[in-house]
């Protein structure tokens, strides 16, 4: 369900529009007002986290471009463009946890990754954010890697915006040139 942005001509003094520019100039117009945007979240604890692999979203908040189904890892890219990529991952452990790195993938390829050294706590948040070229089908996840510690948990809240719930969002900035 991708969205389409027209090129729209160039109008010299006297050119009388057509209903068909006009109606380009409409559907681009809607579509920067309501831009493709996805944002996923856990609406409940994800119980024993297996370091490592992918994070499954169960709740979405938004989504402008049918990005995303329902208990997913995945948010599929609808529309070519320039994106805002955003992750927060709230994680507890039943042992101190050494690091944590929280990772945001397109396929198979890390785009981005930050790793906290030295915790020492049973609990943490980790934030990725980034801004991105991404093609239309280009599937994003995301993991959390964690040194020490054990039983993880990947932390969630029935509220969309609660701030401790863990989420993944994509925004569409603009078209690539």
């Amino acid at each position: 369900m991708a969205k389409t942005y027209n090129t729209i001509g160039t109008f010299v003094a006297g050119d009388v529009l057509t209903a068909a520019e006009m109606n380009e100039i409409g559907e681009n117009s809607n579509n920067f007002r309501v831009p493709p945007m996805c944002r996923v979240y856990r609406s409940s604890d994800l119980t024993s986290y297996s370091s490592g692999t992918a994070i499954t979203w169960n709740a979405e908040d938004y989504d402008t471009d049918g990005m995303f189904t329902a208990s997913s890892t995945d948010i599929t890219i609808g529309t070519t463009g320039i994106y805002l990529v955003v992750l927060n991952i709230f994680f507890t452990a039943t042992a101190t946890v050494a690091n944590a790195n929280a990772i945001i993938y397109a396929g198979a390829s890390p785009i981005q990754s930050r790793q906290s050294i030295d915790l020492g706590s049973t609990s943490g948040v980790m934030q990725q954010h980034g801004v991105f070229q991404l093609t239309a089908s280009t599937v994003l996840t995301a993991q959390l890697v964690i040194g020490g510690g054990s039983a993880y948990i990947v932390k969630g809240d029935a509220a969309a915006n609660s701030n401790g719930n863990s989420y993944m969002a994509v925004t569409w900035l603009g078209q690539a040139s």
